[in-house]
């Protein structure tokens, strides 16, 4: 329902969309935050299992799913700045929201957040490295490492580190965060970032032709399709138990859209690239909604004996 507000509201009223825009940042700090507070901090460890899930991300995250976005990219048309937009958002993995979602679909948070900051580190010596690899040296002129680490600080590590602070806070009082009054918020506010990607996101998708919005839609289709059955082959590979396994699969469906969005605008065609990463936004976060029913259904819980 957020979403279709989303969509509604980005479409009649465009001109509003970029102060929407500039309300998702903190909006979705906030939701980390209340995250976060769910999470046993003080505790905060990798657990049983989690160097094998940290392999299977870097393998995933770094390696397989490049690999996939290389294929991909024969089927959309040769326009360099839209190849460059399609593979800035889909090497990219994110580092905020989908700690969010993995909370929702009771994976492994705690792996999800000791894993946030490899993968920043990650995609920022892997993005130049497969842009330059799969699009050459021109490509290489969009990259900017500061911008990155500028978003992880301030929508992941504050958020961290105002959550530790509570728990430290509430543990000297002899209390705990209250699940049934945090959850609560947390949905609200999911569906509040919800509907400002949607609005925020809906105007440029109408300026581009028909056909390169079919190419785009169908590369980032598929793209939702693999990372859901590279997550699932992957935790079979390397045995992870079901909490971790959703939390790969969540991991590999996420991209970094809302960072490299600024890096997609100093393309030579930016309208072009801004509807590029707006698309894939909006496709994620319908395969995300999707993945939340989907993949406890293909990864039940189950007790599993401590090896």
């Amino acid at each position: 329902m957020a979403a279709a507000l989303g969509l509604l509201a980005g479409t009649l009223l465009p001109a509003r969309s970029a102060a929407l825009d500039g309300l998702i940042w903190p909006v979705l700090a906030l939701l980390l935050f209340v995250t976060f507070c769910q999470v046993p901090m003080l505790r905060l460890r990798a657990g049983h299992g989690g160097r094998r899930y940290l392999w299977a991300s870097v393998a995933g995250n770094f390696l397989l799913m490049p690999l996939l976005v290389a294929l991909l990219l024969q089927l959309l048309p040769d326009i360099p700045a839209l190849r460059l937009a399609v593979c800035l958002v889909l090497l990219a993995p994110c580092t905020d929201w989908f700690i969010s979602f993995t909370h929702l679909a009771r994976g492994n948070t705690q792996l999800a957040v000791v894993s946030s900051p490899l993968l920043l580190l990650g995609q920022l010596i892997a993005l130049p490295v497969w842009l330059l690899i799969l699009l050459g040296t021109p490509a290489l002129e969009a990259f900017r490492p500061m911008d990155l680490l500028v978003a992880f600080f301030a929508v992941v590590l504050v958020p961290l580190l105002l959550a530790l602070a509570v728990q430290h806070l509430l543990a000297r009082l002899g209390k705990a965060p209250s699940e049934s009054l945090l959850a609560p918020s947390n949905a609200l506010l999911l569906a509040l970032v919800l509907f400002l990607v949607c609005a925020s996101h809906a105007a440029p998708l109408f300026g581009e032709p028909q056909w390169i919005m079919l190419h785009l839609l169908v590369v980032y289709l598929l793209y939702a399709c693999a990372a859901l059955v590279v997550g699932l082959l992957l935790a079979r590979a390397f045995r992870l138990r079901y909490a971790p396994a959703r939390t790969l699969v969540f991991s590999l469906g996420t991209r970094n859209s809302f960072v490299v969005l600024p890096l997609a605008l100093v393309t030579h065609q930016p309208e072009l690239a801004a509807t590029a990463v707006a698309l894939q936004a909006l496709v994620e976060l319908a395969a995300l909604l999707v993945y939340l029913r989907l993949v406890p259904t293909l990864l039940p819980e189950v007790r599993e004996p401590v090896q």
